[in-house]
């Protein structure tokens, strides 16, 4: 039987915590419907080994491959080149070291069989904040960040992504614009929620469908939302962002607007104009993260901080 959905999960060094998050995704009652790809970023602990063991379970179920050290991104660039030339419909990202809500699989896909899947769609939820041990912290990540799932247009995710890589679904039409994901994007998740906002649609479920748990080797981890002197102070890249920008308008030109490509030029000038045309293009184009503090910390950092 060809199986529609294909779950995404690059591993490094994963032990500790790889068997509960696989546990989560293959008992589901979908098992039938769906494989498994996993690459492993060349761990050095016993990540390998179980993921080894799993596959011999579940044999029908995963594909598993391994190599050299490339980082997350391109370790989900790989995958998805794997799974959509075995022709899936739908795909999910997974990460590691958290668990997956019983019913997250069914719940998402459920939302793209209701709609229109001629165009790009991309599909996400809220989380559960967890503690090392699965403890709850906060019912719901976005109000512990203060991020507002709303915020989707192209002018705010240039600049904050509010799409967590591990709650994301997406159709096969915006899984091939998605791919391939270039070394310019700053993370996958932030890429596919670009090209889901200028060239598909971002839909969002207002349900914690994933445990994402918090320990000291997070790749980047839950901050409780709050204002700080040490973040004020803490360097600002914009080049970073504007270089992600720019990868992705010279990639899909011919398929944005005029208003978008208005949108973007603005954005990528930023690291570019002097300071007050950069603050500016800001106010105009509303290039806002979420919040009053965030912002007024951006707008700091814009005219104070070196930029570069």
């Amino acid at each position: 039987m060809k199986k529609e959905l294909a779950i995404l999960l690059a591993t490094y060094n994963g032990e500790k915590y790889i068997h509960e998050l696989l546990d989560s995704i293959l008992l589901t009652s979908y098992i039938d419907s769906l494989n498994l790809y996993v690459r492993d970023d060349g761990s050095t602990d016993r990540t390998v080994e179980i993921l080894k063991q799993y596959e011999l379970k579940y044999n029908d179920s995963i594909r598993m491959f391994c190599g050299e050290n490339v980082g997350t991104a391109q370790g989900f660039n790989y995958l998805l080149k794997k799974s959509l030339d075995d022709g899936h419909v739908y795909f999910m990202f997974a990460d590691q070291d958290d668990k997956w809500i019983n019913k997250k699989i069914d719940q998402v896909l459920e939302c793209f069989k209701a709609g229109n899947n001629d165009k790009p769609r991309l599909v996400h939820s809220d989380l559960y904040v967890a503690s090392e041990d699965l403890k709850i912290i906060a019912e719901s990540f976005w109000q512990y960040q203060h991020l507002n799932p709303q915020y989707v247009g192209i002018n705010r995710l240039l600049i904050q992504n509010v799409v967590t890589g591990c709650t994301i679904g997406m159709n096969r039409k915006l899984a091939e614009l998605v791919y391939p994901i270039p070394k310019e994007a700053i993370m996958h998740d932030w890429w596919a929620a670009l090209t889901a906002s200028a060239l598909g649609t971002i839909e969002a479920i207002h349900e914690p469908l994933v445990y994402y748990r918090q320990h000291n080797s997070n790749t980047i981890g839950a901050q409780k939302y709050s204002l700080s002197i040490k973040k004020i102070k803490e360097p600002f890249i914009i080049s970073k962002y504007t270089r992600q920008a720019e990868a992705f308008y010279a990639r899909h030109f011919d398929q944005l607007d005029e208003k978008q490509r208005e949108t973007f030029k603005a954005f990528i000038s930023l690291s570019s104009v002097s300071r007050l045309h950069a603050v500016q293009h800001i106010l105009t184009h509303s290039f806002y993260k979420n919040g009053a503090i965030r912002n007024i910390g951006f707008l700091a950092k814009m005219l104070f901080q070196n930029r570069l």
